[in-house]
């Protein structure tokens, strides 16, 4: 038996666009959908992500969004919150899906400004459910 030793895949930044090309054409084949493929700001969010469970994790997300998305391109909007917007992350929005990302965590904190921090409150006048806001609060670092 062979044992090989691969650094975690936050070290091989390089490695993650061709491993998220190669799940995009295995559950775009899955799904029926053979033209999966990743934006570009969706893949800076991702190379810009720790991925602290490695290569499964990757596969995972790629499968969750290849499911998720209503589009053969992923987005940014189609990944789990914890990856985020790298643009926003670095707190200079460009482009569309940052710029629209940017106007959410400004709507989510202006709703909480005028309930004063009411949470339950917030939620119901941007008529979203309590749970979905709590969510989109952690989502956006305002919690």
């Amino acid at each position: 038996m062979i044992a090989l030793e691969l650094p975690p895949l936050a070290k091989r930044r390089s490695d993650i666009g061709l491993l998220a090309d190669h799940f995009c054409q295995r559950f775009g084949q899955q799904l029926g959908r053979p033209n999966l493929h990743l934006s570009p700001e969706c893949l800076a969010a991702m190379e810009a992500y720790s991925w602290p469970g490695n290569v499964r994790e990757l596969s995972n997300t790629i499968e969750r969004a290849a499911v998720l998305s209503l589009q053969d391109q992923i987005q940014v909007d189609d990944l789990h919150p914890d990856i985020g917007t790298p643009a926003l992350q670095a707190g200079e929005p460009s482009g569309f899906h940052a710029l629209v990302e940017n106007f959410r965590r400004e709507t989510l904190e202006a709703a909480l400004d005028r309930h004063d921090g009411h949470q339950t409150k917030a939620a119901a006048s941007l008529s979203l459910q309590r749970s979905y806001f709590a969510r989109l609060l952690k989502k956006y670092g305002l919690v």
